[in-house]
């Protein structure tokens, strides 16, 4: 006869969701206000429990193992599932909303046009937008905390194979730069290097995306600044800073600015992706996703 299944305790995974869900020990102990050694204690008796170590420890923080980001896929879904149980009873509880919960990685949010989600309200329909690291997000996509990731990453791993992927858009990237720092540009793409560009960080695929397709024509950039914000790299181009290579950037809108000038476009490949549950596909998230597919998420 089989032995029975020794459970966690409900208590021990509840500091973990915690530590997981705030990425350090500091910043757990004072939600749960507890000193940070109960809270170690609690997470040894769990990894002891389910015979896994799920945190690897080092002075950045908390980082979960794979078997950790298993776990909190399903802690994920228990305690959300207990959050509305409570709502529920609570008296005269108004009917929950059907809620639509979309994550954007922070590599394509700040080229999406705010027009992207309206197709998407209806009645009934309770829309909520996140943004956050792809990584992060994809964890709470793996366990239902979202319905649907925007992102510029295929997943990789062996969880992840059970996701559906849908190609949103393929964004157009544009070279601009002040009217003065231009005029040292008499070759595109090839005289770029002659210009302090305003770039994405490293941690960006457009960056290495960018970089490569240059590479491959030849070009060494000379880059001054760095900055996911799209925002910020039309601000130091108008501020004649320097130059800038840009995703989803309508040229009508770069034209309309008389400090900057449009050096040309790169056939850069950064596709946007759309990611969501293979399995139980309500019709909400269907209906979502082509939308999405239809609106062209990042701008041309």
């Amino acid at each position: 006869m089989a032995s029975p299944v020794r459970l966690p305790n409900f208590n021990h995974l509840y500091y973990f969701h915690v530590v997981a869900t705030e990425g350090s020990l500091a910043k757990a102990a004072q939600r749960l206000r507890v000193t940070q050694p109960t809270i170690s204690a609690q997470i040894r008796h769990l990894e002891q429990v389910v015979g896994h170590r799920l945190f690897d420890r080092s002075g950045r923080g908390m980082r979960l193992t794979p078997k950790g980001e298993y776990v909190v896929e399903h802690t994920s879904l228990m305690f959300r599932a207990s959050q509305r149980m409570i709502q529920g009873l609570q008296p005269n509880a108004a009917p929950e909303p059907k809620a639509l919960v979309i994550g954007v990685a922070a590599s394509v949010a700040s080229t999406l046009a705010a027009r992207t989600f309206v197709p998407l309200l209806s009645d009934g329909v309770l829309l909520q937008i996140r943004h956050g690291e792809q990584d992060y997000l994809m964890r709470e996509l793996l366990g239902r905390e979202i319905d649907i990731l925007i992102g510029d990453r295929a997943p990789i791993g062996g969880r992840e194979r059970r996701l559906a992927i849908e190609e949103i858009s393929r964004p157009s990237f544009v070279a601009i730069a002040p009217r003065a720092l231009a005029r040292q540009v008499k070759k595109f793409p090839h005289d770029l290097s002659r210009i302090p560009l305003i770039t994405f960080p490293p941690s960006s695929r457009y960056r290495w995306e960018i970089e490569r397709h240059l590479t491959d024509q030849g070009v060494e950039t000379r880059v001054a600044a760095e900055t996911e914000d799209v925002g910020v790299m039309l601000a130091f181009v108008e501020a004649g800073a320097c130059g800038a290579i840009l995703p989803g950037v309508r040229l009508d809108a770069v034209r309309g600015r008389s400090r900057s000038v449009v050096l040309g476009s790169l056939a850069v490949d950064a596709t946007v992706f759309a990611y969501h549950q293979k399995t139980d596909v309500g019709e909400l998230i269907k209906r979502a996703v082509e939308v999405l597919k239809s609106s062209q998420v990042v701008p041309r």
